[in-house]
């Protein structure tokens, strides 16, 4: 969903010749997320995992910068914790050293704030806070932002490390834990079925689009700050009610809602982002407004559902 958004921006710069997507595309949905990007003669797909460190290695001859977004998300390794780690800080470890041999300037690493772990919930995150995970997905992204400040230093290969919020948008898949409750119950209304919503519907989360999520990841590679880790989000956060309740006033929807407890467990980071850095730094600020993102996630599922 992110690179694909990323790749929808790369392919129009005119600074850019070639847009090189590397993916082990083991959900079938996602070559379909490139098909924007198609059409303009810049774009590469190669089928490799980042587990394989020669196939990496061989992938990235030639390539400048590098966006690193690969990642086994928490329900999906939920029962396989060696496969989310085997991936995510093994698999970066092999793009950072493949990077480092072949002359790459630049990695731009997607994190999440699942990196920071338990923070009391009136305590803004900031990124000098000590990271403590609670998850092995959020142990994940920690390792990978200190593997990529470690090349830094060592082998002074450029890294920028972005934290994201909960990212929605089109394009949006079911295997994100957080960001899924606006899929299913936009799903829901378009079917005219009971909307049905696990917890209480009192999490809260920092919500950001996924364009611009897309346009920070552009600000980190042409900025000059490397080493670091800077929070992407908004500096305000909605909870999941609040959401539910934006998406049936847009759709003008009446069906009913039904809030119950978790089918499968769930660990909502219900704190607000401290975003100064980002504006400081890469002189970005997210210009989506939630009811905009929404409504372009509404129409996107609409046409989706039409076979548009």
């Amino acid at each position: 969903m992110i690179g694909s958004h990323i790749v929808d921006l790369l392919v129009h710069d005119q600074q850019i010749d070639e847009v090189r997507v590397v993916d082990s595309f083991f959900a079938d949905d996602t070559k379909k997320n490139l098909e924007n990007s198609v059409g303009s003669g810049k774009l590469r797909t190669l089928t490799a995992d980042v587990r394989d460190g020669d196939g990496i290695l061989g992938a990235l001859q030639g390539v400048n910068y590098v966006f690193h977004l690969a990642a086994v998300m928490t329900l999906d390794g939920l029962d396989r914790p060696e496969w989310i780690w085997s991936v995510n800080a093994g698999g970066f470890f092999n793009v950072l050293n493949a990077s480092r041999q072949v002359g790459v300037e630049r990695v731009v690493l997607s994190s999440s704030t699942s990196a920071y772990g338990d923070v009391p919930g009136d305590k803004k995150l900031t990124e000098e806070l000590v990271l403590k995970p609670t998850t092995i997905y959020g142990a994940t992204k920690a390792s990978s932002e200190a593997l990529a400040h470690a090349f830094w230093r060592t082998f002074g290969l450029e890294t920028v490390a972005l934290r994201y919020g909960v990212v929605y948008g089109p394009r949006l898949h079911r295997r994100s834990k957080s960001s899924m409750v606006i899929r299913d119950v936009i799903d829901a209304v378009l079917r005219n079925e009971r909307v049905v919503v696990f917890g209480d519907g009192s999490q809260r989360c920092e919500w950001v689009y996924v364009n611009d999520v897309a346009r920070a990841n552009i600000a980190a590679l042409y900025s000059n700050v490397a080493g670091e880790s800077i929070n992407v989000g908004t500096g305000s956060a909605e909870t999941i009610r609040q959401v539910v309740d934006t998406i049936l006033r847009l759709m003008d929807a009446t069906v009913d809602v039904e809030y119950k407890p978790f089918d499968k467990p769930v660990a909502y980071n219900e704190n607000v982002m401290d975003v100064t850095k980002s504006s400081r730094v890469l002189g970005f600020l997210p210009s989506t407004s939630l009811e905009e993102g929404l409504m372009a996630q509404i129409e996107y599922q609409r046409a989706e559902m039409q076979g548009v």
